[in-house]
């Protein structure tokens, strides 16, 4: 950054020295009369030849613009192009390997429906049945033996009053 300030001050200084030599000799050749007219004349022609120079570096810095892009898509095309198919490339299979995971889960859920639905149709029901008609068959067999007991241990006849009159055998339900 220092090289170019400087180089930018020694030019400046350059240009300077020349305007300076340039008057001098106007002066001196044409006179005081003359040296407007000429100094008008070189500054046409310094323009002039500045408008060349930043013509020419702004064509060779459009240049050097155009020379860069090309560079950097080359660039693009060489690496990161064969990077991103190769991500593509990876990021399908991996979808795909989603995909197929995915159908098997959903296989697997069917199949496991189906197999809960069969499992309660042919072996629970019949299971819960039996143990059904078991416990009703055991209910009725306790119900039968307090009856059982109830008639054995209650007395034939029952003395409720001093009158003398006997009640029936009462059974105790429960």
């Amino acid at each position: 950054m220092t090289r170019v300030i400087t180089w930018t001050l020694v030019g400046f200084g350059v240009l300077f020295i020349a305007l300076l030599v340039f008057l001098g000799v106007a002066i001196g050749v044409e006179g005081a009369a003359g040296w407007v007219a000429r100094f008008r004349d070189a500054m046409i022609v310094t323009v002039g030849v500045f408008q060349i120079i930043t013509s020419v570096l702004t064509i060779a810095l459009l240049m050097a613009l155009l020379f860069a892009i090309v560079q950097i898509n080359n660039q693009i095309q060489r690496t990161v192009i064969p990077k991103v198919e190769q991500v593509t490339a990876k990021v399908d299979g991996i979808l795909e390997n989603t995909r197929s995971i995915s159908e098997r889960a959903s296989e697997t859920s069917r199949t496991v429906s189906a197999t809960t639905a069969f499992t309660a149709e042919r072996v629970a029901s019949p299971f819960i049945r039996v143990t059904s008609m078991l416990a009703g068959v055991r209910a009725a067999a306790t119900a039968l033996a307090r009856r059982d007991e109830d008639t054995i241990l209650a007395p034939e006849t029952t003395d409720l009053s001093d009158d003398g009159i006997t009640d029936p055998p009462v059974s105790r339900m429960r």
